[in-house]
């Protein structure tokens, strides 16, 4: 497997793969056209991290900058992934990154209740640092996870 920035010819792929990960989300439960025009405003905007085995997409993740300076701050968005060794590649090879770019730094995430992944960001480092009630969907907890660097 390997980790590269994605392209617009990802698209169809990452529909498959976030609609096969996010079982109830806002943005990937409509439709294939709907979904496609927002991953690509969403690449325009952000950088997006894919890992790739055999030339399928295996992971994917959009890494945002909310701020920088001596100490960055980092937001890891619509991570999709179809094993935990394609989640942890893509997680380690941003993490590098992200700890490249400055001196310190915080990465943070959130997810909502139902969504798998919480057991994995905190075996890697990730500590739960809030509950959101209602942020998603109504009735609906999402966490907010967070990572420091330096």
């Amino acid at each position: 497997m390997s980790v590269r920035r994605g392209k617009e010819e990802d698209v169809q792929q990452l529909v498959s793969l976030y609609t096969a990960f996010f079982e109830e989300h806002n943005h990937f439960n409509k439709s294939h056209d709907q979904i496609v025009m927002y991953l690509k405003e969403k690449m325009q905007e952000h950088d997006l991290y894919v890992s790739e085995k055999d030339g399928v997409l295996k992971g994917a993740l959009f890494l945002i900058l909310k701020s920088r300076g001596e100490h960055a701050h980092w937001k890891l968005r619509h991570f999709a992934f179809d094993s935990l060794e394609a989640a942890e590649e893509l997680l380690v090879e941003v993490e590098k990154r992200v700890q490249e770019e400055s001196a310190t730094a915080k990465i943070e995430l959130t997810i909502a209740e139902n969504e798998e992944g919480m057991p994995f960001y905190e075996e890697h480092g990730y500590k739960r640092e809030a509950v959101l009630a209602n942020h998603y969907r109504w009735g609906e907890a999402c966490y907010v996870y967070g990572k420091s660097f330096g």
